[in-house]
């Protein structure tokens, strides 16, 4: 803010982006939370906006590379892959994750009462859920020609491909950071939302069965 008051003499970018997605991402948390551990999907109207979303790795090379664009390009950039609705974030992960949920659309919006239910069944606080909540219910559809012309070397992830690339993290314990790594504390400074490490539950056995048939094991 204080930089972009002297535009004569520096010169700056603001890259605006939809949902961020990666391991340890606030999306990423609260579509993963919805489908392991709501029984069923309450779908509200909002979750019928359309709002593009941004792999955090893009976003880094986005980042990365602003600081060589010249003053040719706009000083306010919108970065994403393609728009998806809510919803539709929520079928492709229950995909990938193998997790299949009823779902029920309605009407109505019930902001509150969507952020009170996210923050009971994620590790979403209430006022942050809130947030996200309204962030969606406003849309955030870029103009995709902007950033091709200052960022031709980049091409936005899918959100599909993101997901994927966030699961392989999550499995092999690559979450370095999270979004409540605001400060430089050891652990969030969030103090509603547990630790990264005891963010998920995972629960994993192993045993040898010899010949028998799977399906038996099964």
């Amino acid at each position: 803010m204080i930089l972009s008051k002297k535009p004569d003499q520096i010169q700056t970018i603001w890259l605006k982006s939809g949902l961020t997605i990666g391991s340890g991402s606030i999306t990423f948390e609260m579509i993963e939370g919805m489908l392991r551990r709501m029984p069923f999907l309450v779908l509200p109207a909002w979750t019928r906006m359309k709002t593009n979303t941004a792999f955090i790795t893009d976003v880094v090379e986005y980042l990365c590379r602003a600081k060589d664009l010249t003053f040719d390009c706009s000083s306010v950039i919108d970065i994403g892959s393609p728009p998806l609705t809510f919803r539709e974030m929520i079928e492709i992960m229950g995909h990938r994750m193998g997790v299949q949920k009823p779902m029920v659309s309605i009407p109505f919006d019930f902001p509150r009462l969507s952020a009170y239910w996210l923050s009971l069944f994620t590790s979403i606080p209430y006022r942050i859920a809130s947030v996200m909540v309204a962030g969606i219910r406003s849309g955030h559809v870029i103009d995709s020609e902007a950033p091709q012309t200052c960022f031709p070397s980049i091409t936005p992830e899918p959100f599909d491909e993101a997901v994927r690339r966030a699961f392989i993290k999550v499995e092999t314990d690559q979450v370095v950071s999270r979004w409540c790594d605001s400060s430089a504390g050891e652990i969030c400074d969030v103090t509603e939302v547990d630790e990264s490490a005891t963010a998920r539950y995972r629960d994993e056995t192993r045993g040898s069965f010899g010949a028998l048939d799977p399906s038996v094991v099964f």
